[in-house]
């Protein structure tokens, strides 16, 4: 789960467990193991919005290998949030005007967009296109290498769900 604003739940669960208040960042993000019937409540002063990534199958455990893993070519702007057999969670910090070298995302994906995106991207043929997603958005993305330049005067913030699973069959999004 990645929750864009922040907030307060209360969780009750169906099998006899004491209640749970859960309190969270902007931004922050949580992995939520299956884990019974519960029922959620908001229990903020404001309302909030989390995007939550619903894996229907166990995970592949697929690793990554590339060599041009971001995580190896670009440590400065990518970092794992965590990682386990079913995802690899990155959070990607590119600062106004500044440029992540080519790298590949082998991996289908979900990216979560913590604020507005304004990106020059080239692929490794020195095709190059405009990318723009706004604050809140969630986008399907397929393994594809490239190179990524910020044009906005302001840092960019995402959040990047790699599936360890075969195939796109394997991710329900909202």
């Amino acid at each position: 789960m990645v929750y864009l604003q922040p907030g307060r739940q209360r969780f009750e669960y169906q099998d006899g467990r004491n209640p749970e208040v859960f309190d969270f960042t902007a931004g922050q993000v949580k992995w939520s193991s299956a884990d019974g019937m519960h029922s959620p409540e908001v229990v903020s002063d404001a309302p909030f919005n989390i995007i939550e990534v619903e894996l229907k199958k166990p995970g592949a455990g697929n690793g990554i290998t590339s060599s041009l893993d971001p995580l190896r070519v670009d440590p400065r702007h990518y970092k794992v949030e965590f990682e386990n057999d079913q995802v690899r969670v990155l959070r990607v910090v590119i600062g106004a005007h500044e440029t992540a070298p080519m790298h590949e995302h082998s991996l289908n994906r979900v990216t979560v967009f913590l604020t507005d995106q304004t990106f020059r991207v080239t692929a490794p043929d020195g095709k190059v296109e405009s990318v723009h997603h706004s604050a809140g958005d969630v986008a399907w993305g397929t393994p594809l290498t490239h190179k990524e330049e910020n044009l906005s005067d302001k840092p960019f913030e995402a959040v990047v769900v790699e599936i360890k699973a075969v195939t796109p069959e394997h991710v329900s999004l909202p």
